[in-house]
């Protein structure tokens, strides 16, 4: 290409005018109509997305909180574990629970028909739990290392049993007489007055 061609070419380019369908307002206004429904898009998009996070954040939460709340409606029952110490030992054998520690002695009668807890206040105030099985006329002797003594049993009136205990436990002598009340079937509830 020679000289003559180039300058031609350039003065031509120069020349020439550019052609745009809108005019600058009119793609100023396309142009910002485009960013804003990009924005929309993308905020949609983000809140579909926020809104799906959320629906399994609480999913995976109660799942998991599930077991949690099962676990809070099971009752404990204290009648349980003294019904299958009875039912292991046998009911020919007296069993007797003080607190969580476990004795056994001899029975005058059997079979056990009764499940009683009591509640006791040593001299200092702390409490002692003691749970038995007996009959309604029933005494129960204890002599082991850490507990010796009996424990008479008699029939007050139809939902009143009464215990009289007369026990050393650990160098602690414990005397007393207790009412304990029918609570439901065959379990009875007795708490000393401190």
């Amino acid at each position: 290409m020679n000289e003559t061609r180039l300058n031609s070419l350039l003065e031509r380019k120069k020349s020439a005018q550019a052609h745009f369908p809108q005019n600058e307002t009119e793609f100023a206004e396309t142009l910002f109509r485009r960013i804003d429904e990009r924005r929309k898009t993308r905020r949609t998009a983000l809140l579909r997305f926020a809104a799906c996070f959320l629906v399994l954040s609480v999913a995976a939460v109660s799942v998991l909180l599930l077991p949690l709340t099962r676990k809070a409606f099971v009752t404990y029952n204290p009648y349980t574990g003294l019904a299958e110490t009875v039912r292991l030992f046998g009911e020919d054998a007296a069993v007797l629970f003080v607190n969580d520690e476990l004795y056994t002695g001899a029975r005058s009668e059997s079979p056990p028909d009764n499940l009683v807890i009591l509640t006791l206040l040593d001299g200092n105030g702390k409490i002692i739990r003691l749970s038995l099985a007996c009959s309604d006329q029933d005494t129960i002797y204890l002599d082991t290392p850490g507990i010796s003594g009996e424990i008479v049993s008699s029939r007050c009136d139809g939902e009143t049993l009464v215990l009289d205990l007369d026990l050393n436990w650990n160098g602690r002598r414990i005397r007393t007489d207790l009412p304990a009340i029918r609570r439901s079937g065959n379990h009875y509830d007795g708490r000393e007055q401190g």
